[in-house]
């Protein structure tokens, strides 16, 4: 029997005794009880086995679900894509291979000293008989890690430790085809998606490329054979070029040389997984900058000094050559505001609806006014009293106001009267929905065409703007809904005679109201040159 084998047998067992002690049934409860949902009400003392602390479910708890049931996940797939070393580090207390690597390790002190020295994310174990992992190691690593993507890393063989893992506040988890069958991948994949995670798909073999379903996130290719355990790098680099070009790859296992990093990075590779050779250490976050330091020198700073060579566009004069506009939204962190004021954008958004995790709240204002940003401000609403929008604009210093929500146009027309710049969102899906724009021509001063979605915006997905072609209207408007830094090409290619600006959000994003500032430079390069 190979050792996978027998990890998949004894994760079958463990998963069975964890059901026993709290069934699948109750374990939807009290997640969907905290997210709001109509289900029966779970008290906080919801469970005798939670009470009880019950060996086989400790670390899993119901103030866990509270806190985690409704957190936005930080995108594992954005982190890496916008991340310069690509270092998943992982909390790793022991191998099957090599036994106990770092028994007594303080998992709080180490996530937080791998965040601090530039880790892309944070991978932590939760299989206790095999790898020393355990559900409150990774509960300690949630609570400390806020600002990168937290990845589940376990055997998962059913949709009950799925569930878990959104109780625990997993940002990603991950399947590996090794252990799952085709169909398997695509439901969990799709039920880690409507809980509001991401996955990780791990392959080795060139037969399980077809596990690879659409809608996975990121492709992982370990370099060990779970089966043999031995590790080749030459392996991975074969298949690499047979996993289609739209998914993100990963290189996972057996890393612990930057050269082999930087020839991986140039075969396409945007993330490293790496354990092992940060714990043995006795200080794993400074060996992982240390490691980082060697390794962005020689093959990130060059690249991106190749998109940020548009170094040479940060500091300029607004450019009032570029056919459209630049706003860029979701802004809320003061510092990453300087940052972006720094650059030729052309507004910036700032989100005054309360359950947006952009949310800008009343203390930022001091913070926010002192900056002396010359960059227009917008602020975005969503049905929201006209005095609340009045008292923003006074206390934020806000040179327009956006409308997300069903405001009238008499309500539009009451705020440009007091002078006030006016955008108005509308949500774009067939050509009919072009038509209510009608009744807001004369009250608004631009329209704002974003994609469908229940939080009115920053979902990252894009309409199809070909529908455009059938807007006449007379009022010039914004195009907005999941832009890319890849679509400058597309935009530049747009032929809509009104289109006056393009509204850059959450694919732009480190995390929610986080904009990565290398990405807007390169959108910035981009859609500059000829």
């Amino acid at each position: 029997m190979h050792i996978l084998d027998t990890i998949c047998r004894s994760k079958r067992l463990e998963i069975a005794r964890q059901e026993e002690a709290l069934p699948l049934s109750e374990l939807k409860e009290i997640l969907h009880s905290q997210r709001g949902l109509q289900v029966k009400s779970v008290p906080d003392s919801c469970h005798p086995a939670l009470d009880a602390g019950s060996p086989e479910i400790r670390g899993l708890q119901v103030k866990s679900a509270k806190t985690n049931a409704n957190r936005e996940k930080v995108s594992f797939k954005q982190a890496l894509a916008h991340s310069s070393s690509g270092i998943i580090a992982e909390f790793k207390r022991k191998s099957p291979a090599k036994g106990w690597i770092y028994p007594d390790a303080d998992v709080a002190k180490i996530v937080q000293s791998y965040e601090a020295a530039g880790a892309a994310a944070i991978s932590c174990l939760t299989d206790e008989p095999f790898f020393g992992g355990s559900f409150t190691d990774f509960e300690k690593a949630r609570e400390t890690v806020r600002k990168i993507p937290l990845l589940r890393k376990d055997f998962i063989l059913n949709e009950y430790q799925i569930y878990q893992s959104k109780i625990m506040g997993a940002d990603v988890i991950l399947l590996i085809a090794a252990c799952l069958t085709a169909e398997e991948i695509v439901r969990f994949t799709a039920l880690a998606h409507e809980l509001d995670m991401e996955v990780l798909l791990e392959i080795h073999e060139e037969s399980e490329l077809v596990s690879v379903c659409p809608d996975i996130d990121v492709v992982g290719i370990n370099n060990r054979n779970l089966k043999t355990f031995a590790t080749d790098i030459r392996h991975t680099l074969d298949l690499a070029g047979k996993v289609p070009d739209r998914f993100l790859k990963i290189s996972e296992s057996g890393l612990s040389d930057p050269e082999t990093v930087i020839q991986l990075r140039q075969a396409g590779f945007r993330g490293f997984l790496m354990g092992e050779n940060f714990m043995k250490t006795a200080d794993p976050g400074e060996t992982l900058r240390e490691f980082i330091k060697s390794v962005v020198p020689r093959q990130a700073r060059d690249s991106l000094k190749n998109v940020i060579d548009c170094d040479e566009i940060a500091g300029q004069a607004r450019n009032d050559k570029l056919s459209v506009k630049i706003k860029v939204c979701g802004m809320k962190d003061p510092e990453n505001m300087r940052a972006l004021a720094e650059l030729p954008v052309d507004m910036m958004g700032l989100i005054f609806y309360e359950k947006s995790p952009r949310y800008v709240e009343d203390k930022d204002a001091a913070a926010i006014n002192a900056l002396s940003l010359t960059i227009p401000k917008v602020g975005v609403f969503v049905d929201a009293p006209q005095a609340f929008v009045l008292d923003k604009t006074e206390h934020f210093r806000l040179q327009y106001v956006q409308l997300h929500g069903k405001e009238s146009p008499e309500y539009c027309s009451m705020l440009k009267n007091k002078g006030i710049p006016v955008i108005k969102a509308f949500q774009i899906k067939t050509v009919e929905d072009l038509k209510a724009c009608t009744l807001y021509e004369g009250c608004c001063d631009y329209f704002l065409f974003d994609t469908p979605t229940p939080q009115y915006g920053g979902s990252g997905n894009k309409f199809d703007w070909g529908l455009l072609s059938a807007y006449t209207g007379a009022t010039p408007f914004f195009l907005s809904g999941g832009i890319a830094p890849e679509d400058a090409d597309s935009i530049k290619r747009l032929d809509f005679p009104q289109l006056f600006a393009v509204d850059l959000n959450s694919r732009f994003e480190i995390t929610s109201g986080i904009k990565d500032i290398n990405s807007v430079k390169r959108f910035l390069y981009d859609i500059q040159k000829k």
